[in-house]
């Protein structure tokens, strides 16, 4: 054999053994990662609802404001709201709820409810949830108030 066989012989079997060993690659990978979150109030929120307390004389009805809601996003977004008071005591009742079906960029508008109260004083917490459905966009967000007969 001359040089350049023995040449030829070393560099086939160097290609062979790498061709078949492993090349160190892998396929899975598991860590854990620390994630917190947190809702927060934000008066540049691209959908804002801010609850608004309501107070309504006893024995007696009331159309209110229980939410503002603003759209802050760059088009037109669809609403559905709804609402509904903690369970239990009945001297307060929430008749029914009304709210826009749609609003336009930067438009802002009321979450209104008619309150009816018995002849007596109460508190109860209200819960409004309001769902907004844009062309890319969609959240649902629930706010609490206190609402009182006094």
């Amino acid at each position: 054999m001359n040089l350049w066989q023995v040449t030829l012989a070393l560099a086939a079997i160097t290609a062979s053994t790498a061709l078949v060993s492993q090349t160190g690659a892998y396929s899975a990978v598991s860590a854990e990662r620390e994630v917190r979150v947190a809702v927060v109030d934000d008066e540049e929120a691209l959908v804002g609802v801010q609850a608004r307390p309501v107070a309504v004389e006893r024995n007696s009805s009331a159309n209110v404001t229980l939410a503002l809601v603003a759209n802050r996003l760059d088009g037109a977004v669809e609403l559905n709201v709804t609402a509904a008071e903690s369970a239990g005591d009945r001297r307060l009742n929430l008749t029914s709820v009304s709210a826009p079906d749609s609003l336009g960029s930067g438009e802002r508008a009321p979450v209104s409810g008619a309150v009816a109260c018995a002849n007596s004083t109460t508190e109860t917490v209200v819960t409004v949830t309001v769902t907004v459905t844009g062309a890319e966009t969609g959240v649902a967000l629930d706010r609490t108030l206190n609402a009182q007969c006094v």
